[in-house]
């Protein structure tokens, strides 16, 4: 208690606050360790900013003070636009006011500040770790797995592939593409055919949803199923993370000998950084952060060269935009397209990440022994930050135009990939290339669920194909061909649900009316 009246330690507290409060609010989607050096470094600002207030007005507690409103008038920007300069024309009259207030008063309101600090941060603590926990709390009710691996089963496998999942996140069917964007992608189903892989004439996603199809695919069962025993019943999409993070397939690989290798893809719910080998950009000491410099549009402007210079991680780059740094960037170069807003951090954290894992793919066939590989690109998904031709998109009227450039960049590299994986390769690889769901047709706030389906299956595996097949049948039909296991195909279905209520599932039927629905 006496520490609370006699010592004023509330800049560090709601210094520090803002920084826990954007993980707490973005908790599913960042991983928390990438906000450490910014809470060191906002520590060491606050103690700086502090003690030249001290030389100000020679007295702790209104040191304290002024220290708290220049951390006001700095974290405030993203939250009372379009006000923020009154706020500064406030704390500024509250700066001038300390000069003459008694220490009696001044004392007082630090107490109450220390106070609030101390709650705040606790309850954001509180909420970090509690999130933390919950997983694996959750992950216990799982339904029971549809493959049963027995030891025997798994001596008498002798061919043991390696597998590629590429995920391409929102890739839409090429019909789809032909009447709702008048894009043609036939050159590049073309070039994949001739390369010997299957394209899914009528695949459709099981749902229109990330999070909902990659629980059911991964678990091999569709999401009314898998979570029907579970306790209490699940109701948000975030109630299906512990399926993706623990899941059939995955375990399945594991106890046919296979290692599992998973690439970073800016979403840390659907990442798998808990695999025997977890590719991530930050850990590549190659990694030139100036590569994106390479654009005629930002090369050599200054706002350009000072974000990359700072080698800023993706929760940095968030923080930024919720401070008074926003603006100092903003008019660092006013001739500039590159105004730090969302989409422009987006697009420049996008753009790193995918050439990074093109150039990095390329070597996994050297690292020995069985792998699957999951490789869960957000391409062609919303931003858009690439031209059609592999540069940097920097802003677009053009939304429809934008979108089917990432078409033709994925394309550009997914083509030569899939050649050098299958030409580099000790024994043929499995590969698969999806989408997890479609994209909303033009004008339109609806989805989609007509999807890209690609198959690489030898040693007759493509025999077993056919053109509505979808996600929740592609590892049944692997597991079942490849290594023996007994499990079945399901019917083909697809489903739509609300935002409000993202568990409760319509039937919906192929867009195609030539496409006749196999039920195995």
């Amino acid at each position: 208690m006496r520490l609370l009246t006699r010592m004023p330690f509330h800049p560090l507290l709601l210094g520090i606050y803002p920084l826990l409060a954007l993980l707490v609010s973005n908790i599913s989607e960042i991983d928390i360790a990438k906000g450490t050096r910014s809470v060191w470094i906002t520590l060491g600002l606050i103690l700086l900013v502090w003690l030249v207030l001290l030389l100000v007005f020679r007295n702790w507690g209104k040191a304290a003070l002024g220290a708290s409103l220049v951390l006001l008038v700095f974290f405030a920007q993203a939250h009372v636009q379009p006000y923020y300069w009154v706020v500064v024309l406030l704390a500024a009259a509250l700066f001038v006011w300390l000069f003459f207030w008694q220490d009696e008063r001044v004392a007082s309101v630090n107490v109450a500040l220390n106070v609030a600090g101390i709650v705040l941060v606790a309850l954001a603590i509180y909420q970090l770790s509690t999130f933390e926990r919950a997983p694996d709390e959750t992950a216990a009710p799982l339904s029971t797995p549809p493959v049963n691996v027995e030891a025997t089963i798994v001596d008498e496998v002798v061919s043991k592939p390696d597998v590629y999942l590429f995920i391409l996140d929102a890739y839409p069917r090429a019909d789809f593409l032909a009447q709702e964007f008048g894009y043609d992608n036939q050159p590049f189903v073309d070039a994949l055919e001739a390369m010997g892989l299957y394209v899914g004439q009528c695949s459709q996603s099981n749902y229109l949803n990330t999070r909902l199809t990659l629980s059911s695919m991964y678990n091999m069962q569709y999401v009314d199923e898998l979570t029907a025993e579970m306790e209490p019943p699940a109701e948000r999409l975030e109630d299906l993370d512990p399926f993706i993070q623990s899941n059939t397939v995955r375990a399945t690989f594991e106890e046919l000998g296979y290692d599992i290798l998973a690439f970073e893809m800016g979403n840390v719910w659907a990442e798998w950084r808990d695999a025997d080998q977890f590719i991530f950009l930050n850990d590549q000491e190659y990694l030139d952060f100036y590569s994106a410099l390479v654009s005629d549009q930002l090369l050599g402007t200054g706002v350009g060269e000072l974000l990359f210079g700072l080698d800023m991680n993706d929760f940095e780059w968030f923080l930024v935009q919720t401070t008074a740094l926003k603006y100092l960037f903003d008019t660092i170069d006013t001739q500039s397209a590159a105004t730090l807003d969302e989409d422009f951090v987006q697009m420049m954290l996008k753009y790193q990440l995918v050439r990074f894992v093109f150039d990095e793919i390329r070597n996994v066939p050297d690292i020995p022994g069985p792998k699957f590989t999951l490789i869960h690109i957000l391409l062609p998904h919303h931003p858009y930050p690439f031209t059609a031709d592999g540069g940097l998109l920097l802003s677009y009227e053009d939304e429809d135009q934008a979108f089917v450039d990432q078409i033709a960049y994925l394309n550009s590299q997914m083509v030569p990939t899939i050649e050098h994986l299958m030409a580099t390769s000790e024994q043929e690889p499995i590969i698969i290339v999806m989408g997890d769901h479609g994209v909303a047709p033009p004008g339109s706030g609806g989805g989609s669920s007509d999807i890209l389906n690609v198959y690489n299956l030898p040693d007759g595996g493509e025999d077993l194909l056919y053109p509505t097949i979808s996600p929740i049948n592609t590892f049944r039909l692997i597991f079942s061909h490849y290594f023996g296991l007994d499990v079945d195909l399901l019917d083909d279905r697809s489903f739509v649900s609300g935002q409000s209520t993202p568990l409760d599932f319509i039937e919906v039927e192929n867009s195609r009316s030539d496409c006749n629905i196999r039920f195995p």
